[in-house]
């Protein structure tokens, strides 16, 4: 007999002694069966998604044949060599790619376009590790053997002179945000870019030429546009690279602990156990995101075409990419993966606070019992009211040590949240080419020769372009507001040592450390001086990224026509659209969808640090 608020409702017939038939529980075996079949279930529509991507024919390809088709070419695909950072252009019927910040034989003239000899020319020579480890994707060479080299090609040099010429346009102020943005993206990526190079298949100058003999660049943009050739595109997005298998192994992975964590708790094991596989499931899938991002990039590169000599040996290639359209939609998928482990990460914590859940079910209630939750908005009820309704069973069992639970499950909340933050870097290096596909699908939209109405004009023009722009500048202001929480201005009871032991991992800095560090009479000072180190770093990095990314000004106004991207604005969209996602929308994330800081605070308050073995010096005891 149910006795509660609706007394009565539930019985069945006039056997009040008898449960109605949906009080019937499923057997342990198929709530099990339930948990791993739902736990594969849930991984599953991301590899059959993104494997679609890998069964690409060549009549969606698109050729490089009216515009040069900018990409980043990281690590090497099939005959392309990697090339590091830097965006490079190429076009059918132009023999050579051309890239940009630096002209090989003068330094001095940092802003400019330039492009090298390929292997095979007498000006040229295979490069051993070392002479690629100090130089960049192209070979030294001096400046009359360049202009030498680069007067024999009309149509590259005409190809360097316009992008030379559109970035001699650029402002003071875009040549700093450049160089403000493309600094952090190249340095981060600086390791990946050392182990690019151990391949001998590195730099420039192994780029195959947009030009065959005896062709004119006519006849090879002709070439390039007929079935039979695009019939022979190589999609390198179908072979099973480090980055797709990283994909795979990290979907496996959290479906396999998903399934573990679910399995322990419905045989009632102690969430000490439940929690940890229910972390190792987040982190699995954090490296399911990672594999995605990465992988997906090679949407954003170039795919080829080879043309075969007489002698079976490649005589030219032709080139294509992906509409940007289908590259933007190759994006939504893996955000729909990044933002299902943020929300996992959230979770967890909220289960170390609050208690365990099921990942496999869904629990519906009345809507009148959910909205008097604190956090019903987010579709979560892990919370202290929702958990005071009933007297529930005692969480813990006896005798079991509650400050190292608490200890361990903290330690393990701030490895996920600093985790995420790792996690968002290596999707930042991906939303650099997206944030390029994305500007150049909107330009290109914005292009005389297509027919839009005034709305849709206008919609583009004032509300897509400068919105990733607008987005920036304000989580900018939000993350100096964090900053100035953490260092300078702090809730009751909190200052900057206790900020510091919520940040930083409790082998780095712990309860004692923190005790310790309040003993100095001045620790106020180190939160302003890291605070006049970080909010201008912040401000710098947001000002530069605002300006990069919102479109120009005599654009909005209609004084000038839109017209296809330079390789100048590719590049600062580039270095923009990496500095946007690791700082902004990681900001956006963490700060307000799915926050996680509360949660590591409330787990410091529970916990207690192991005592040191020189704890009694820490605390000054006797």
């Amino acid at each position: 007999m149910v006795d509660g608020l609706n007394k009565g409702i539930a019985a069945r017939g006039d056997d009040n002694d008898k449960p109605p038939a949906y009080y019937a529980e499923s057997g342990p075996p198929i709530r099990i069966l339930k948990a791993i079949g739902l736990a594969v279930a849930a991984v599953a529509p991301y590899v059959t998604v993104l494997d679609t991507l890998g069964s690409v024919k060549g009549d969606v390809f698109i050729p490089c044949n009216n515009f040069t088709c900018h990409y980043i070419q990281l690590f090497r695909a099939d005959i392309m060599p990697g090339t590091g950072v830097g965006m490079l252009s190429v076009q059918n019927g132009v023999s050579d790619a051309v890239s940009f910040s630096y002209k090989p034989g003068d330094p001095s003239k940092f802003f400019t376009a330039f492009t090298c000899p390929r292997i095979g020319q007498k000006s040229n020579k295979t490069r051993t590790f070392q002479e690629r480890l100090s130089g960049g994707p192209c070979p030294r060479i001096g400046v009359k053997e360049y202009h030498s080299f680069l007067g024999s090609l009309s149509e590259t040099r005409h190809l360097v002179e316009n992008e030379n010429e559109r970035a001699a346009q650029a402002s003071f102020f875009v040549r700093v945000a450049f160089i403000i943005t493309k600094f952090p993206m190249w340095l981060y990526t600086l390791p990946l870019t050392i182990i690019s190079k151990h391949s001998d298949l590195w730099g420039m100058e192994h780029i195959p030429t947009g030009q065959c003999p005896h062709r004119s660049p006519e006849e090879m943009r002709e070439i390039c546009n007929t079935p039979d050739v695009k019939r022979k595109i190589h999609n390198h997005m179908k072979a099973y690279s480090p980055t797709k298998i990283l994909l795979v192994a990290g979907l496996a992975g959290c479906a396999l602990f998903s399934a573990m964590h679910d399995i322990a708790l419905l045989r009632g094991w102690s969430e000490m156990v439940s929690l940890p596989l229910g972390a190792v499931a987040a982190a699995m899938q954090g490296a399911a995101v990672v594999g995605v991002f990465l992988w997906s990039m090679g949407a954003t590169e170039v795919f080829v075409s080879k043309i075969m000599s007489k002698h079976n040996e490649v005589e030219c290639v032709c080139f294509y990419q992906l509409p940007e359209l289908t590259q933007l939609v190759a994006l939504s998928t893996p955000f729909a993966l990044l933002m299902a482990f943020y929300a996992r990460v959230q979770l967890c914590g909220m289960a170390a606070l609050f208690g365990d859940h099921l990942y496999f079910l869904r629990f519906d209630v009345p809507y009148y019992l959910a909205k008097q939750s604190f956090l019903w908005t987010w579709g979560v009820l892990m919370t202290p009211k929702a958990a005071g309704t009933i007297k529930a069973e005692k969480r813990w069992a006896d005798g079991e040590n509650l400050d190292s639970n608490y200890w361990y499950l903290c330690a393990i909340q701030q490895a996920l949240m600093h985790f995420r933050n790792a996690v968002m870097l290596c999707v930042g290096l991906a939303a650099g080419p997206f944030m390029v596909s994305s500007k150049e699908l909107l330009y290109s939209m914005l292009l005389p020769d297509h027919d839009l109405t005034p709305l849709m004009r206008s919609l583009i023009l004032y509300v897509a372009l400068p919105l990733p722009a607008i987005i920036a500048g304000l989580m900018g202001v939000f993350a100096v507001y964090e900053v100035a929480n953490m260092c300078v201005w702090h809730d009751d009871g909190e200052d900057f040592p206790y900020e510091l032991n919520a940040l930083l991992p409790s082998c780095i800095f712990n309860t004692y450390m923190e005790t310790s560090m309040r003993k100095w009479d001045k620790f106020n000072i180190a939160g302003k001086l890291c605070f006049a180190l970080c909010a201008p770093a912040v401000v710098l990095l947001t000002a530069a990224t605002v300006y990069g990314l919102m479109p120009d000004l005599t654009l909005i106004l209609g004084w000038h026509e839109a017209h296809h991207a330079s390789l100048v604005q590719a590049e600062l969209w580039g270095a923009c659209g990496f500095m946007f996602m690791v700082l902004h929308v990681q900001r956006l994330f963490s700060g307000f969808v799915f926050s996680t800081w509360d949660d590591v605070e409330s787990l410091i308050k529970l916990k207690k640090d192991p005592l040191p073995k020189n704890h009694r010096s820490l605390m000054g005891a006797e």
